[in-house]
C-alpha cells in the first residue's frame, strides 16, 4: 500500500509501506492493507510507517487528517517531523528537529511551536521509551 505525507506547501514522503500506526484523537489506528476507508483525526503524536520488518519510518506530527481507503494512506498537517530512529536521546531529537524544519524550510517560522515540542521532549522522556518500545516489538 503507499504512503503519502503532505503539508498544505509541500509533499513530505510518498513510499510504497507494509503498515502504519496512527495517533487517532481517539487512540492508536493500526493499518493494513486494504483497509476499510476512513477519515481520521489525528493529534499530536508519532507515526510509525513500516515498509518490512527491518525499514521503519518514524514522525512527529502536530495533529492532523488521514485518509485512509484499500490501497493506502494520505495523511495532511501542517507539521512534521521526520526522526532518525537509530538515535534516540531527547539531544537527538531536537537537533533532527532543527535539521528538519531548516531543510524544509517552513513558511512559517513559529516560535510557539518549536516551544512546544521542545518542551514536550525535555518533559516528557516517556515518549523516548515509547518510540524505543515501538521498534523492539517489531
Amino acid at each position: 500500500m503507499y504512503l503519502e505525507i503532505l503539508t498544505p506547501t509541500l509533499k513530505i514522503l510518498q513510499k510504497d509501506i507494509s503498515s502504519i500506526i496512527l495517533p487517532g484523537i481517539n487512540g492508536e489506528l493500526n493499518v493494513l492493507p486494504q483497509h476499510s476507508p476512513l477519515c481520521a483525526s489525528l493529534q499530536d503524536g508519532l507515526i510509525s510507517a513500516k515498509k518490512d520488518q527491518k525499514e521503519t519510518e518514524i514522525f512527529l506530527v502536530k495533529a492532523g487528517l488521514a485518509f485512509i481507503n484499500k490501497d493506502g494512506v494520505k495523511i495532511t498537517g501542517e507539521y512534521f517531523v521526520h526522526l532518525n530512529v537509530s538515535k534516540l536521546d531527547n539531544d537527538s531529537i531536537l537537533r533532527q528537529y532543527e535539521e528538519c524544519s531548516n531543510n524544509v524550510k517552513l513558511q512559517e517560522k513559529s516560535l510557539t511551536f518549536t516551544s512546544y515540542w521542545q518542551n514536550a521532549l525535555k518533559e516528557n522522556a516517556l515518549l523516548i521509551d515509547y518510540i524505543r518500545n515501538k521498534n523492539t516489538k517489531s
